[in-house]
């Protein structure tokens, strides 16, 4: 009987033991959760603002891939004009991005959005081969006749 008591006993020091490992491993982890998570919330808010810049800048690549590989296909002189100048436009502020990417603002970055969106909405009318300029004719007709009329002597002018 001595014997079955020890190993009662020995079973119950076992069984306390790990209880008393899971009760401290449930303990650290609640700490590292209180810990934890107001440090990956914070990150996450750091995170979300590069993931918005990067989405940013990669949108605007995208564009000017876009327009440049449009650029060929255009048929009218206007059209490429407007497509080179939308291009040329989009690699200077480009480069002005990648430079100074780090010390822009979430709200600047929101805002070249903004840009991005309008100037793909203008890019998509484009490609559908809608130009925005239109080639118009100047009359100079009415003012070469006026010139080519002979002066009006100023007494002729004075009199009623």
């Amino acid at each position: 009987m001595n014997k079955s008591m020890e190993t009662v006993r020995r079973r119950r020091d076992w069984v306390t033991l790990l209880g008393m490992i899971f009760f401290l491993a449930i303990v650290a982890a609640e700490i590292g959760v209180a810990v934890g998570v107001p440090l990956w919330v914070r990150r996450e808010g750091v995170m979300a603002e590069n993931v918005l810049r990067l989405d940013a800048i990669e949108q605007f690549d995208f564009l000017r891939r876009r327009i440049s590989n449009n650029l060929s296909s255009v048929k009218t002189d206007l059209g490429r004009y407007e497509a080179s100048l939308m291009y040329s436009t989009l690699n200077h502020f480009a480069n002005y991005m990648h430079e100074y990417v780090e010390d822009m603002s979430i709200r600047q970055f929101q805002q070249v959005h903004q840009r991005v969106i309008q100037l793909g909405a203008v890019a998509g009318a484009h490609e559908r081969k809608r130009v925005y300029a239109e080639r118009r004719e100047i009359d100079f007709s009415g003012v070469l006749a006026a010139l080519a009329a002979p002066p009006v002597p100023a007494s002729a002018e004075a009199a009623p």
